[in-house]
């Protein structure tokens, strides 16, 4: 956990550096004394990193973690390193809600897995999945309000790639996608104790196409029940899903 924490926080840092970096360029006088404050953010973001990368180390000569929890380990450092650090930088190439999604839905509960029972199983990507599609959908949702400003600055997000209008459709396919997902697993064995508990989030899911619907037909947007709705439907499915595997 301390390791996922480093490197989810180190690539965090690293980001708001070349962030600012960026419009750093851009700017002269005053706004130059924020330099300090960048350069704290490097070097906090790489102390982080240097942190996450002893701990794995020492796990691994210490044999405390199977050779596949240590790899899935790496996967998250790598990924955590090419989100935000050029000349890859995912984040400014559209890929950055992906990635996110990806590592803390999937990646992350793997590792936690793969640690205490040594394998991956086929029912973890059962679970997983669904909460991807709806971590990505509302990731999507919330850089609607933004996307104006991060067009005139050229913010490259998946929203801003994709266009809006395909953005739009893409948010409301992964919202039902995650029902389409979860219901597949169910019939590939995935337990129904675990499956109709998130089956209950299914009127949120739908509200929030709605929404997106309105919004898309030019219906003057309300932001603060769009994120309201999208980040409850976030919340909601991760705490259905973990109090059940709780009580089992």
């Amino acid at each position: 956990m301390a390791f996922c924490v480093l490197v989810l926080f180190s690539s965090g840092l690293v980001k708001g550096y070349y962030d600012s970096h960026e419009e750093f360029r851009q700017v002269t006088g005053e706004e130059r004394s924020n330099l300090l404050t960048r350069q704290a953010l490097l070097q906090a973001g790489l102390v982080s990193m240097g942190a996450a990368t002893i701990l794995i180390a020492v796990m691994i000569i210490n044999r405390q973690i199977e050779l596949l929890s240590a790899v899935l380990m790496l996967l998250l450092f790598v990924l955590g390193y090419f989100y935000s650090v050029p000349p890859v930088r995912l984040v400014q190439r559209g890929y950055g809600e992906l990635l996110v999604a990806f590592s803390l839905a999937n990646l992350i509960p793997a590792i936690a897995y793969t640690m205490q029972s040594g394998d991956l199983h086929r029912l973890l990507g059962m679970v997983t999945f669904p909460l991807t599609f709806i971590l990505l959908a509302y990731q999507l949702a919330n850089s609607l309000l933004p996307y104006a400003s991060d067009l005139k600055n050229n913010k490259k997000t998946m929203m801003i790639v994709l266009g809006w209008q395909q953005g739009m459709n893409l948010h409301n396919l992964l919202v039902l996608g995650a029902y389409f997902t979860l219901g597949l697993a169910a019939i590939f064995g995935l337990p129904w104790s675990l499956t109709w508990p998130v089956l209950l989030t299914l009127p949120v899911g739908l509200f929030e196409i709605w929404q997106m619907i309105r919004i898309a037909n030019g219906v003057k947007p309300a932001w603060r029940l769009m994120t309201f709705t999208s980040t409850m439907l976030v919340v909601l499915t991760a705490y259905l899903l973990t109090y059940t595997l709780w009580i089992g």
